[in-house]
């Protein structure tokens, strides 16, 4: 699995004879950057984690809202 801070995420398969064709599937897109993803009993959990907030001068002082989690099941 791969959370990407763009709000992405994918899972990362490798394939072929000698595992060298790389297929990467988007699940899940248009978050609020996910610094993380986790799995568990067929499911991707990811977290949003706002982290433009930090980051950005502009929204250093602003409330980020609330955070969320997403539940993405995955492919089999």
């Amino acid at each position: 699995m791969l959370a990407e801070n763009s709000g992405t995420m994918s899972v990362v398969t490798f394939e072929g004879a000698d595992k060298q064709t790389v297929v990467v599937k988007t699940l899940k897109q248009g978050l609020e950057s996910t610094p993380g993803v986790t799995a568990t009993h067929g499911m991707a959990w990811i977290v949003e984690g706002k982290l433009n907030y930090r980051n950005d001068e502009a929204l250093k002082d602003k409330d980020p809202g609330t955070f969320k989690m997403f539940a993405v099941t995955l492919p089999k």
